[in-house]
């Protein structure tokens, strides 16, 4: 079979960009999404912005839970999103220069 951009276009909402899940819901293989991406800039663009769009809603997801007070994900949060800040870890070396990791946490205020 010949696909052509609509193909992809229409199989990508509700994949989160999974390149597999767009292949299964064409009946293709994945070299073939591929190929397609490569082919049809309109798919890359399609793909890129569905997987924007769940980077969104994890986003979100995130910060509902360190606003709810989740622990470990304000330390995550902190870690990822806060270096500038002073959070995160900081690789350094031993006295026999293995690294190591040193964790520089501050404390976060109660969630309101």
């Amino acid at each position: 079979m010949q696909y052509k951009a609509h193909h992809f276009i229409t199989a990508i909402p509700g994949s989160r960009g999974n390149i597999t899940k767009i292949a299964d819901k064409v009946g293709c293989t994945r070299k073939t999404v591929y190929k397609a991406i490569d082919s049809y800039p309109t798919v890359a663009e399609a793909i890129q912005s569905e997987r924007d769009s769940f980077k969104d809603l994890m986003e979100t997801t995130i910060e509902d839970q360190c606003l709810s007070g989740n622990t470990t994900m304000l330390i995550f949060y902190a870690k990822t999103q806060m270096r500038d800040r002073g959070y995160g870890q900081e690789d350094t070396k031993g006295l026999d220069n293995t690294p190591q990791i040193t964790e520089t946490v501050h404390s976060v205020p109660d969630a309101k």
